[in-house]
């Protein structure tokens, strides 16, 4: 549990927010931190379920596998969730929830006039650029899985700087028509979990079921060529399905093989 003494840490300074409370969530401020997902981890046993983080700034956000995210750009959203509740954690769902964020992410985008689509399993497009990214991080015990942390980064005021070899552009809601308005962080975060808690008690029961319909439909890029981390990048696959427990079903394009990827990075090529 939270008390007075972590009302200051070095870290940054961090309440719970004032007119921003969301029943049944935590809610933590950090001016700047190393990285929200790296903060709550080093506090999982004293943070409750649905503690929900958030920075002004990382100074080294994560990104998948070795990949940072650059995050020093202040009005985007940059936060961390933390999922704890038993029913969900010991579940055979709890590997879906990053896409169950990319949804309630995309429904967040749409309330402020952006058309997000999701490229599997969990990257979030504006047109042909990476407008935000989801990272969950497992943290087990003697029991098993004891909680998921789940990242999210999304630009709203600005795209970050890439690196040269970054397999797409990076885009943010401040770039697109004049029709998308640009909320602060606050109000985009606010928008993101209403969603989620509306989702979260059918999620928790049924799993990728209860939100397949939607991500199959807003999913993006299924129409070209794809390559996946699993061979470098190499050989080329069609897109076949989302299975029903939400991995990504594809074809060789050599050999017209049948190939089931649940896990890893899938691109397509300029």
């Amino acid at each position: 549990m939270i008390g007075p003494d972590w009302l200051m840490y070095k870290e940054g300074f961090f309440v719970t927010l004032v007119g921003m409370d969301i029943p049944g969530f935590t809610l933590i401020h950090l001016n700047e931190v190393d990285s929200t997902n790296t903060w709550v981890a080093r506090r999982f046993d004293e943070l409750d379920h649905h503690s929900l983080v958030y920075a002004d700034v990382q100074l080294r956000g994560k990104g998948r596998g070795t990949r940072g995210w650059d995050s020093l750009i202040r009005g985007n959203l940059y936060m961390s969730l933390l999922v704890k509740d038993p029913s969900a954690v010991a579940s055979r769902h709890a590997a879906n929830f990053t896409q169950l964020i990319a949804v309630c992410a995309r429904r967040a985008a749409a309330g402020f006039g952006a058309d997000v689509g999701i490229k599997w399993p969990n990257d979030l497009f504006a047109g042909e650029g990476k407008i935000g990214g989801i990272l969950s991080e497992a943290r087990h015990g003697g029991a098993g899985l004891r909680g998921i942390i789940i990242g999210t980064g999304f630009n709203l005021t600005g795209a970050p700087r890439l690196a040269e070899d970054a397999a797409y552009p990076a885009v943010s809601l401040a770039e697109l028509a004049e029709a998308v308005r640009v909320p602060s962080a606050e109000s985009f975060l606010k928008s993101l979990i209403a969603e989620y808690t509306g989702l979260y008690p059918a999620f928790v029961a049924r799993g990728f079921e209860a939100i397949a319909d939607e991500y199959r439909g807003a999913l993006r890029f299924a129409d070209r060529p794809l390559y996946t981390e699993a061979d470098d990048f190499e050989a080329e696959h069609h897109f076949e399905a989302i299975s029903d427990s939400g991995e990504l079903l594809l074809r060789r394009s050599s050999d017209g093989a049948p190939v089931r990827i649940i896990a890893g990075d899938v691109r397509w090529k300029p």
